[in-house]
């Protein structure tokens, strides 16, 4: 989403875009420093965190935008992800990035790259199923040889506690 309103400010949104960067901005900076805010305010500071940038876009999406395309663009894609935007702040387990999904996904680039492509179909959804159950196990601290029998087994992969 910082992106997206990086490339709406770029394409000459004034107002909506400017407004919306420090919000994200401050919500990752929670999100940073949340072990902190927890142990000091206690847990339900993350929900008051939560609500309050929740009302703050709802403000600045209220408001209405005039003439630019790349901003409505962005205001209806904000509009869209509004209910789920802010949910990091909220869930353990979420961060506010897609970092982990793009370093998961790089060795199966580094892998077609290297063996130029696959050769069949087969061979590209086998390659994507071993790659989802080894990075499912790594991410709940199994071994990826354990991972693979217990899922040759039938067996679902323990989640960790």
């Amino acid at each position: 989403m910082l992106r997206d309103a990086q490339y709406a400010l770029d394409s000459g949104d004034t107002v909506l875009a400017g407004r919306v960067i420090p919000l994200l901005c401050r919500a990752i900076r929670v999100w940073r420093n949340r072990e902190h805010l927890m142990r000091r305010y206690g847990l339900q500071v993350l929900d008051a965190f939560f609500r309050r940038h929740f009302l703050a876009l709802s403000e600045m999406l209220a408001q209405p935008i005039m003439g630019n395309v790349a901003a409505e663009r962005f205001r209806r894609s904000l509009v869209r992800w509004q209910d789920r935007l802010f949910v990091f702040l909220v869930e353990p387990e979420a961060a506010p990035t897609n970092n982990g999904s793009e370093q998961a996904l790089r060795w199966s680039a580094v892998f077609r790259k290297v063996t130029n492509c696959f050769r069949s179909v087969w061979g590209a959804k086998l390659h994507a199923d071993v790659r989802s159950i080894i990075e499912t196990a790594r991410r709940r601290g199994i071994g990826a040889l354990e991972a693979i029998l217990l899922t040759l087994r039938g067996q679902p992969l323990p989640v960790s506690a």
